[in-house]
């Protein structure tokens, strides 16, 4: 009898378990449900790139892993990745922030990984009632495999997008994903 119900109770833990494991596994994460997917066919730059040099070089991320991207105390508001990017470029969905300073966390590798590199840029872009102002663009280096770390200060809040393209003299489509953080203070 204790043999019994044994089996019987066992029987039904297991069957419970399995059922809650294959529903959890069935359900699509939050932030894999969140992620644009980004080309520059779907997704075309609307303004010109700004003239000048960058306002400065995005920094590796500490003991960078691509799955390690989240930043402590910010907040996450944009996830992203992107595909066959040239010269021509992309632009990204609008995204909102409520901080003061935006931070955008990307890797990318050539879209053959073909092991080459170079220097792709991210460029910021607010939105205004008419049109949209510039807050600066980041050169960040592609085929090392890191995740780099791109900081803009002093934004504000507001509506916002950003355009990803790699130098006009270097004929490598690029790859890539990241993610955007807002935060109050550096």
């Amino acid at each position: 009898m204790k043999l019994r119900k044994y089996v019987l109770s066992s029987s039904l833990c297991l069957a419970l378990v399995t059922g809650s494991v294959a529903s959890v596994n069935a359900t699509p994460s939050i932030s894999e449900a969140k992620v644009d997917r980004l080309n520059e066919t779907q997704n075309p730059m609307t303004v010109s790139k700004s003239s000048g040099a960058p306002i400065g070089v995005a920094e590796p991320l500490a003991d960078s892993q691509f799955r390690i991207m989240s930043p402590v105390n910010e907040k996450e508001i944009y996830s992203f990745t992107f595909t066959g990017v040239t010269y021509s470029g992309l632009q990204s969905k609008t995204f909102s922030s409520t901080g003061k300073n935006i931070q955008i966390n990307s890797q990318a590798d050539a879209d053959n990984y073909n092991y080459a590199s170079g220097d792709y840029y991210i460029e910021l872009w607010k939105k205004r009632w008419f049109g949209s102002d510039t807050k600066g663009k980041l050169k960040y280096p592609f085929g090392t495999q890191t995740v780099y770390v791109g900081k803009w200060s002093d934004v504000g809040d507001g509506d916002f997008f950003f355009t990803v393209w790699v130098d006009s003299d270097l004929p490598q489509k690029i790859d890539g994903a990241g993610k955007v953080y807002q935060n109050d203070g550096w």
